[in-house]
């Protein structure tokens, strides 16, 4: 079943599909189509047709979520998504933000006070 959706070797147990490729060969299958469709003529997709998609994606989105399309944004890449909504939160003096050795901390791109050595990330261990 694996190959079926994957072009994954087969003895790969691949988990880290939000960070590098692994991408589903239908969202490939599919992506493909709409880079042939936007070479056919890519004003009209760009003026016309992209804005649509979009839109349809989101409506599709919230659906499956169980919410309201005002409630889902795109952003441009998981940093970004991150970093807008840590801004739009308010944090006071003795607030900690808690991560774990396993995140990227590249993610979070925005100026803390760890305040020294208490660098508030617990050790995870596998």
């Amino acid at each position: 079943m694996k190959t079926k959706y994957w072009h994954l070797e087969p003895k790969i147990k691949f988990l880290n599909h939000g960070s590098y490729g692994a991408c589903p060969i239908p969202i490939l299958q599919y992506q493909q189509e709409l880079r042939n469709y936007i070479e056919q003529e890519p004003v009209r997709f760009f003026q016309r047709d992209l804005e649509r998609l979009l839109d349809d994606a989101i409506a599709s989105l919230a659906q499956f979520l169980g919410t309201s399309r005002e409630n889902l944004v795109f952003v441009a890449n998981a940093t970004t998504g991150v970093n807008t909504v840590l801004r739009s939160l308010s944090f006071k003096s003795g607030d900690e933000i808690l991560i774990t050795n396993r995140t990227d901390r590249s993610r979070f791109r925005l100026e803390f006070d760890w305040g020294g050595t208490n660098d508030p990330t617990p050790s995870l261990t596998f």
